[in-house]
């Protein structure tokens, strides 16, 4: 919900919401995966929002990208990331949607 910067008790911040959600994704990967297994990481590469410097926006939109070698360690993170994304914007008054796109199939090079 958009506010003015001098009142943001009249609106729902997306913004720190987006942070709050970005640090708490971070936990996904280092908290949850069984690292010793295989690697995976969670990078948020792009946030838009705003356009005014006084103004708390509407929205926020994030894109980024999930890495991992092994399909049940990239399932458990979609599930993972779909449970923190909801819940920390909950947490926030604020509502959000998550899209995941899949993707492609892991590759594996055998020379």
């Amino acid at each position: 919900k958009q506010a003015h910067g001098s009142a943001p008790w009249a609106g729902i911040d997306p913004i720190v919401t987006s942070a709050q959600i970005i640090n708490n994704i971070q936990t996904i990967v280092s908290r949850s995966m069984p690292l010793t297994r295989q690697a995976a990481v969670v990078t948020v590469g792009v946030i838009n929002g705003g356009v005014r410097n006084n103004i708390i926006p509407e929205e926020v939109t994030m894109q980024g990208t999930i890495r991992a070698l092994d399909e049940e360690m990239r399932q458990l993170i979609f599930k993972r990331l779909k449970t923190v994304v909801q819940n920390t914007a909950e947490s926030n008054g604020a509502t959000a949607e998550l899209t995941i796109n899949k993707g492609y199939p892991i590759t594996y090079n055998d020379p």
